[in-house]
């Protein structure tokens, strides 16, 4: 059943705390920060249970005796996990191994309903506090029994929003500011650490229960214990410095230009960022990275600044009444003879016909359509199978959907 996506301007309090800690940059924890963590358990191990080994690999990784094992990785991928079996069971099958750690980015892609529920929980507040990325949020899952994080203590290059599952508690360990700096010494500090106990005593010690969320900042050090099975979300804010934003514009700018040979453009060779400026300002025109700005938005923004899901996912019901997701826009662009229509995180590019973009324009604003009335709408410019090849991609890319429930 379809429900109405939570659109509120204003966030509840632990989730306007939340935000407070993270505009602070201090570690903060906030106990039962969502009350629906078996939900989001469930739709996690839909997600693991749709993952196929053809085209569409998930970014998984397999952690056993304080390793990652490549190995165990193939053996997992070539043996998906059944519908309604759970992750231990699973990997014990497959594995024979009852001590693990599975880490698997983007995985908000895998199911729909939980990106759905992590957009509403986490991606709304955090772009209406913070602004609008210009790279998608990763959400990744942890799950598994370990005595500690596969890697140590550590810390990470950017920050992690921790949403606990469950279904057992786990135990944190976080050094905030230099502590960890001043009681570590030496080559110690620059490898992960195990040997956890000797320096415990100074690191806040928070027991996670399902349903709680911890906030670290990156470059703060941290380990987790798991003692007992359980999964944690983690979301991350993709952190794009001022060094990064000129080479992503000047690569999106670049799509689908002829290849050039720019070896021997004044100032490439260059050591300080003025000579490169004076490089990329000699290939592209301001306007172009304008444009090129514009594009990384509209791809992003049209899936809740998410990473977009396989294809194959979704299957397009035939003869029915579609329209637009609820949460996420339907968006195009104009350029020279070619539209750029953003379809949750992706792209199609199709030729500039006013009647797609009569049908698509009819999509954005909430209305309705059937096949054969897109089908009708486009008549003029297409023929039938391109304009139901037309609908049904965007049906696979989760752009349109069938629609059946009118919400007030």
């Amino acid at each position: 059943m379809k429900t109405k996506p939570q659109t509120s301007a204003v966030p509840d309090k632990k989730t306007e705390s939340l935000l407070n800690a993270v505009a602070r940059r201090e570690s903060v924890h906030i106990q039962a920060f969502t009350d629906f963590p078996s939900a989001l358990i469930s739709l996690v191990e839909e997600g693991i249970s749709s993952f196929d080994h053809g085209q569409f690999l998930p970014k998984l990784r397999v952690f056993h005796d304080f390793g990652e094992r490549t190995d165990f990785l193939s053996r997992l991928i070539l043996s998906p996990k059944r519908q309604a079996e759970p992750v231990p069971e699973w990997v014990n099958r497959i594995l024979g191994i009852k001590e693990f750690c599975l880490a698997i980015n983007g995985m908000s892609a895998w199911n729909d309903r939980l990106h759905d529920m992590v957009f509403d929980i986490f991606v709304e507040p955090f772009v209406g506090r913070f602004g609008v990325p210009l790279k998608p949020f990763d959400v990744y899952l942890f799950c598994g029994t370990y005595p500690l994080t596969p890697f140590g203590v550590h810390s990470d290059s950017e920050d992690s929003i921790l949403l606990h599952l469950g279904p057992n508690t786990k135990e944190a360990f976080v050094w905030p500011g230099d502590i960890y700096d001043r009681i570590v010494r030496g080559t110690e500090r620059r490898v992960n650490l195990f040997d956890v106990d000797k320096i415990s005593h100074e690191a806040m010690h928070i027991k996670l229960r399902p349903g709680d969320v911890l906030y670290i900042p990156k470059r703060v050090h941290h380990v987790m214990a798991n003692g007992k099975f359980s999964y944690t979300l983690g979301f991350i804010p993709n952190p794009v410095s001022s060094a990064q934003v000129l080479p992503l514009l000047a690569r999106e700018a670049a799509e689908g230009l002829d290849e050039a040979d720019c070896s021997f453009l004044p100032g490439l060779n260059g050591s300080s960022w003025h000579p490169m400026l004076e490089t990329v300002a000699q290939i592209f025109s301001l306007d172009e990275l304008r444009h090129a700005a514009a594009r990384l938005l509209a791809r992003s923004r049209s899936n809740g600044y998410l990473a977009p899901a396989p294809a194959h996912l979704r299957t397009c019901g035939g003869e029915g009444i579609y329209a637009r997701t609820l949460r996420y826009p339907l968006e195009y662009l104009r350029d020279g003879n070619w539209l750029r229509l953003f379809v949750r995180g992706r792209e199609l590019k199709l030729p500039a016909l006013d009647d797609l973009r009569a049908a698509f324009d009819m999509f954005r604003t909430g209305e309705r359509l059937s096949l054969s009335g897109f089908v009708s709408m486009t008549s003029r410019s297409l023929e039938a199978a391109a304009a139901i090849a037309i609908l049904r991609r965007l049906v696979e890319l989760g752009g349109i959907e069938e629609s059946c429930i009118d919400f007030a």
